[in-house]
């Protein structure tokens, strides 16, 4: 729980940082934690926490997903009020709500994933598994992946891709 916790912030820190390119680094932020470990934590945390609760508590609700596509796997959406573009690069929110359980128990995933429209690749920064449709439920595991994979012709990531690229 404390990873996923540590993940989760890391993430809000990161995507602060892609929207507001100005502020400081990670490293920077690690380096002032480290001067003041008592007072830093509490306030960074204390702002994690709020950022964390208005985004998510206000966060993509059931009616702001649209469908994509579907495979014999698994539906796929995303939410087009929360795509954020930089150049040829956009940050989208998706879900793919699966037609079968994992072995885990997940019945759907959430990502926060970056499309590249030139390169037709795509990367996961973050993403959790859930024990409900639609990404309700617990989370029932969570990972960070900042590799870029090329998409391949004819699977439904590419659909995404053509759908997230015309925003």
């Amino acid at each position: 729980m404390v990873v996923v916790i540590r993940q989760t912030i890391k993430l809000v820190v990161n995507f602060i940082f892609w929207l507001l390119p100005s502020l400081n680094t990670w490293e920077k932020i690690e380096r002032n934690l480290l001067i003041r470990p008592s007072t830093r934590v509490c306030s960074v945390l204390k702002k994690s926490i709020i950022v964390l609760v208005c985004y998510f508590g206000a966060g993509v609700s059931l009616a702001d997903w649209v469908r994509v596509t579907e495979s014999m796997d698994a539906d796929y959406y995303f939410s087009p009020g929360k795509v954020f573009v930089r150049g040829d690069v956009r940050k989208i929110w998706e879900l793919q709500n699966l037609k079968k359980v994992t072995i885990r128990g997940e019945r759907s995933f959430r990502y926060l994933s970056e499309y590249h429209c030139i390169k037709n690749q795509w990367r996961i920064l973050h993403y959790t598994g859930h024990s409900e449709s639609m990404g309700a439920g617990r989370i029932l595991s969570a990972k960070t992946d900042k590799e870029w994979y090329v998409i391949p012709p004819g699977t439904p990531r590419i659909r995404l891709l053509d759908q997230v690229c015309k925003l």
